[in-house]
């Protein structure tokens, strides 16, 4: 509760950040109060995590899981974001680049080829038999 509290403030920061572009924003104390310009890196992360963890479907983990891959952070980290997202939210198209960025990981990250043409095949199979 207190975490979510914390990321809804810090959230709260930014959004008024993009409001003012270019302008420092300086965050809650409890979010480590630190002071950085409105577009960096760090923001984005920011701003990736809380649209993330508000709705996470797979449209949020692609954008998230892209800012987290340019950043410095612990693969499971990202394995996380992969397996607590909803991949049946979203458009096809969502769901297709969703499908494709889970077969990657499994296959680069994880070294697990089959799992990953496995995901891929009953993507496949789920998306048919929406269509039908």
């Amino acid at each position: 509760m207190k975490g979510a509290r914390i990321r809804a403030q810090a959230s709260a920061a930014c959004s008024a950040a993009a409001r003012r572009p270019w302008t420092p924003v300086r965050f809650p104390a409890r979010a480590g109060g630190r002071r950085f310009h409105g577009r960096g890196p760090a923001r984005r992360r920011i701003l990736a995590a809380a649209e993330w963890e508000a709705d996470p479907s797979a449209a949020a983990a692609v954008g998230y899981v892209t800012v987290l891959l340019h950043g410095d952070v612990p693969r499971r980290t990202i394995g996380e974001v992969i397996r607590r997202t909803d991949a049946r939210r979203g458009s096809p198209a969502e769901r297709a680049r969703f499908a494709v960025l889970d077969a990657r990981w499994s296959a680069y990250a994880e070294r697990d080829l089959p799992a990953a043409l496995a995901a891929l095949e009953a993507q496949r199979k789920a998306e048919e038999a929406r269509a039908r």
